[in-house]
């Protein structure tokens, strides 16, 4: 049985293909740093232009208001968050109906 040559990488397509790939690179470097324009199409084509957001998410046996509470709150972090920069957002609580609870407004098992 007859062997197949084997594929040999050349020096110019190692450098073809390294000169491109810092190439690429270093364009996109530059979109990211708002050197060259095109950073929010970037951002789209990645899927990286979503808003940020939180989820209250409770610990086994609390409830959904467990966020909102007067020992924890998160609107003092909301706030200094806002307060920063970040676009005003809501934060969604999130409770399991028919599991144990502290919550009088879940319905009982």
């Amino acid at each position: 049985m007859a062997k197949k040559p084997r594929a040999q990488l050349t020096r110019r397509a190692l450098l073809i293909g390294g000169g491109s790939a810092v190439a690429l690179a270093s364009a996109a470097f530059a979109v990211d740093e708002n050197i060259l324009p095109g950073r929010s199409t970037m951002f789209k084509m990645l899927g990286l232009d979503a808003s940020a957001g939180v989820i209250a998410l409770h610990g086994f046996g609390g409830s959904h208001r467990g966020g909102f509470t007067k020992n924890f709150t998160l609107q003092p972090f909301q706030a200094q968050a806002v307060a920063r920069g970040s676009h005003p957002f809501a934060t969604p609580a999130i409770g399991a109906a028919g599991r144990p609870s502290n919550s009088s407004s879940l319905p009982k098992a």
